[in-house]
């Protein structure tokens, strides 16, 4: 039985040391998107951030990716790492796929990064930790942001995806220009009959 406890807290205490980071959606000028109430159209183009959210101690390895079908994931030259974000954090060069992240799937794409310090416990503050991410709307549909801690190391998504962090989805809707054709093309066809 302690060796049950004695597992159970040493499990809780690895849960409780990583960073709780979030996706947050900037549209250009930098005001908030709320991807619940809130449409793309393609080719619309939002900036991202990665935040943390509850300032507990740790270590993560984050992988941001989406399917490319819908959206792409770019990064300037440089992402920018920002303070609070521990002195050893950084996303790392390329993108997922440039990075030679094994277990994404074939339209998959996106960033992988580390969230570390020199020092073993050092406090996380909440805050913006990456910045000059953006992500652009190529087709109709929903597009699935996904931010998973692959904790084992930044090169290997695990089987089963890593440890979930967040989720966004966004919708996106045509450009108005191809919702008129649509239209029009509905009307041509109702006259034909």
């Amino acid at each position: 039985m302690k060796k049950l406890l004695v597992l159970m807290l040493v499990l809780g205490l690895a849960s409780m040391a990583q960073a709780d980071l979030v996706i947050k959606l900037y549209k250009s000028g930098g005001a908030a998107f709320d991807p619940l109430t809130e449409m793309l159209n393609v080719s619309d183009t939002l900036e991202i951030r990665i935040e943390s959210i509850n300032g507990n101690t740790g270590d993560s390895n984050p992988c941001l990716y989406t399917d490319e079908t819908y959206g792409l994931i770019a990064k300037s030259g440089s992402v920018t790492h920002i303070p609070p974000a521990p002195d050893a954090s950084g996303i790392n060069p390329g993108s997922a796929k440039d990075n030679l992240v094994t277990g994404l799937g074939t339209t998959e794409d996106g960033i992988c990064g580390t969230v570390a310090a020199f020092v073993a416990t050092p406090p996380y503050a909440n805050g913006e930790y990456f910045t000059d991410i953006t992500f652009t709307c190529v087709a109709i549909g929903d597009a699935v942001l996904n931010l998973v801690d692959i904790y084992a190391n930044w090169d290997v998504l695990p089987a089963n995806g890593g440890v979930p962090m967040d989720k966004v989805t966004i919708h996106q809707i045509p450009e108005p220009a191809t919702m008129l054709l649509l239209g029009l093309g509905g009307l041509f066809l109702r006259r034909r009959k």
